[in-house]
C-alpha cells in the first residue's frame, strides 16, 4: 500500500509529464525538453552562494540563459503571451520554483514569488541576508518578459524572503 507522500510524489511527476515539462528518452531525463538532473535545493543553493559572494551578475546571466531556449520553445508552443504566463504560473510549483504571480501594469511589471524556495533554503543554509539573493530569478524574469515584450527588461528585487520579507518581489519598468 502506498503512503500519502508516495501518492503525492506520483501525482507530482504525472503533472510534470502531462504539462510536457519532464520526459525520459533513452534513459536520459529531459527537463523542459533539455537534458537535466534532479538536485536537492540545498545543493543548488550551496553552488549559488560562492557566485553571490563574488559576482551575482553571473547568476543573473545564468538565469537569463537558462530561460532563453525554453522561451523559444514556448513561443512555438503557445500562440499568445498570456498562455505562456498562465502556463508558467501553473507549472512553476511543479518544477520547484514556488508560486508565482504576475501583475502587468501600464508602466511596470511586478512579479511575486511565494513561497520563494530558493530564498528560504538560503536562509536555512546561511542565515538571513542584508540584501536580496535571488539573482538567478531576476535573470529568468528578465528573459521571460523581455522575450514576451521583445525588448530588454531588467528586474530588480525589491523584497526578498532571505532579508525577512514575506515574499520575493521583482519590479521592471516598461
Amino acid at each position: 500500500m502506498s503512503s500519502e507522500s508516495d501518492i503525492e510524489t506520483e501525482k507530482f511527476f504525472q503533472d510534470l509529464i502531462f504539462t510536457k515539462n519532464i520526459d525520459v528518452v533513452d534513459k536520459r531525463l529531459l527537463l523542459l525538453g533539455r537534458p537535466g538532473a534532479i538536485l536537492n535545493l540545498d545543493v543548488l543553493v550551496s553552488l549559488f552562494k560562492p557566485l553571490l559572494d563574488v559576482n551575482p551578475k553571473i547568476l543573473e546571466d545564468a538565469g537569463s540563459l537558462a530561460l532563453k531556449g525554453i522561451m523559444a520553445d514556448y513561443k512555438k508552443r503557445f500562440s499568445d503571451p498570456q498562455q505562456i504566463l498562465d502556463f508558467i504560473k501553473k507549472t512553476s510549483p511543479l518544477y520547484g520554483a514556488g508560486g508565482i504571480d504576475f501583475s502587468i501594469q501600464t508602466d511596470k511589471i511586478i512579479v511575486s514569488i511565494q513561497p520563494s524556495v530558493f530564498a528560504e533554503e538560503y536562509v536555512k543554509l546561511f542565515g538571513a541576508s542584508d540584501k536580496p539573493v535571488c539573482y538567478f530569478s531576476r535573470g529568468i524574469l528578465s528573459q521571460l518578459f523581455g522575450s514576451i515584450f521583445d525588448r530588454n527588461l531588467v528586474f530588480n528585487e525589491v523584497n526578498c524572503v532571505a532579508k525577512g520579507d514575506g515574499a520575493c518581489v521583482f519590479v521592471a519598468d516598461l
